[in-house]
């Protein structure tokens, strides 16, 4: 089953805010999520143009041995298209336990003080506690 409240809830976090949580802040989201960031393998891909194609590039050849958790951005359609998973995009499930657990750190942390995420710095949160509980190879 679709989790439209989640769905709904990220499509409403602005891409953009007056006030921005620090580096130092949302390491503060990890912690509470209990760094999962510092036991995965991560290759980060920057730049201005081809992202996408060097992602879906690396993610092949990985698969040829190696499991592997793909963040990308933007979606085409779906959400959980930015969460992938041997190349093929986060199950409901999946998407729904992350998407609830970081609500809750991101709740308790908003009364304390702290900034909302914006939109990519939640999904961002989500990939690293969903890939966290996965283990993929890279």
């Amino acid at each position: 089953m679709i989790d439209k409240k989640a769905r709904d809830y990220l499509l409403a976090i602005p891409l953009w805010t007056k006030k921005k949580n620090t580096l130092d802040e949302v390491r503060h989201f990890l912690e509470e999520l209990g760094n999962p960031d510092e036991q995965l393998r991560i290759i980060h891909v920057a730049g201005t143009n081809g992202k996408g194609s060097v992602c879906a590039d690396l993610t092949a050849m990985l698969m040829a041995g190696y499991h592997v958790g793909t963040f990308v951005s933007p979606h085409l359609t779906d959400v959980t298209e930015r969460f992938l998973v041997d190349g093929v995009p986060v199950e409901e499930a999946g998407f729904s336990e992350s998407f609830a657990r970081v609500k809750a750190v991101t709740d308790r942390l908003t009364a304390e003080g702290y900034a909302h995420p914006t939109f990519f710095e939640f999904v961002f949160l989500m990939a690293m506690d969903l890939y966290g509980r996965r283990k993929p190879d890279f």
